[in-house]
């Protein structure tokens, strides 16, 4: 049963009172497509702080000191049997370093060691959502890994520390801050010395402005240099502070290991 066809039947239960036909080929009149909408918004929809809450939650226990993060990391590749195991992780295990964090792993309920058998099961942070609003139906579909790590994608230093246990000998990662690619030539001109090309003059491809920027989506039109559009995530203030609190502790650690700062 799709979706659309489940909504429907639940909201003829719903709405006792509403005139509508159950054949999906009929047209609805409009008053009752604006009782459909509310249907929609108060057993499906979540606000955006209900989610970064949800999610926050589950991070922070997570990655806290003696949080599950570790040790189910630690379970997962370097105690799994035989080919469970890569070639390359024990050498990773290096207990003179902070342990080694795989976030997918946080987002896996309590109980299940393994990977999640689809996209679409509930996630540890979508099942507290659940029994937090049971009236609501958390029903996302299988690309919802966009919206169960709203957080977790932008935590880029745990996924970065494997690549930087792996590759240890000096200067064999150059990280770029997208936001210093619009500022000047600087950064380009630092990964072309790191790649060992010869050098380059990018003012002219840099003063033409810049494709597929947040507002202006799209590869067809050129967007100024100096364009800015301001993001404002509609959270409370509390989240915010709470929010800004957490991520400032992982992108020091970031920052740190990158030997330099991004202007966040």
């Amino acid at each position: 049963e799709n979706l659309v066809a489940k909504v429907r039947k639940e909201f003829s239960a719903w709405c006792e009172n509403c005139t509508h036909s159950s054949d999906p080929k009929v047209a609805w009149t409009p008053e009752t497509k604006e009782q459909l909408d509310r249907f929609y918004v108060e057993k499906y929809l979540f606000s955006f702080e209900a989610l970064i809450k949800a999610e926050l939650a589950v991070l922070k226990s997570c990655l806290r000191k003696g949080g599950s993060g570790p040790a189910r990391t630690q379970q997962r590749y370097f105690d799994a049997p035989g080919e469970a195991r890569y070639d390359i992780l024990p050498a990773l295990s290096n207990t003179s370093f902070s342990p080694l964090v795989d976030l997918e792993l946080c987002y896996q309920p309590a109980g299940v060691t393994r990977e999640l058998a689809a996209p679409s099961r509930l996630t540890a942070h979508l099942r507290a959502l659940q029994k937090q609003h049971r009236g609501k139906h958390v029903d996302f579909p299988e690309t919802n890994h966009l919206v169960r790590s709203l957080i977790g994608r932008g935590l880029y230093g745990h996924a970065l520390e494997w690549w930087y246990r792996a590759f240890t000998a000096p200067n064999s990662i150059h990280v770029v801050c997208l936001e210093d690619l619009s500022r000047n030539t600087d950064a380009m001109d630092d990964v072309t010395a790191f790649l060992g090309l010869p050098p380059h003059d990018y003012t002219t491809v840099l003063s033409q402005g810049h494709y597929n920027v947040r507002g202006n989506e799209g590869y067809d039109t050129v967007t100024a240099t100096n364009y800015t559009r301001e993001l404002r995530i509609p959270v409370s203030e509390a989240l915010r502070k709470e929010l800004a609190a957490f991520l400032s502790i992982h992108n020091e650690k970031l920052f740190k290991r990158m030997g330099r700062v991004c202007p966040w």
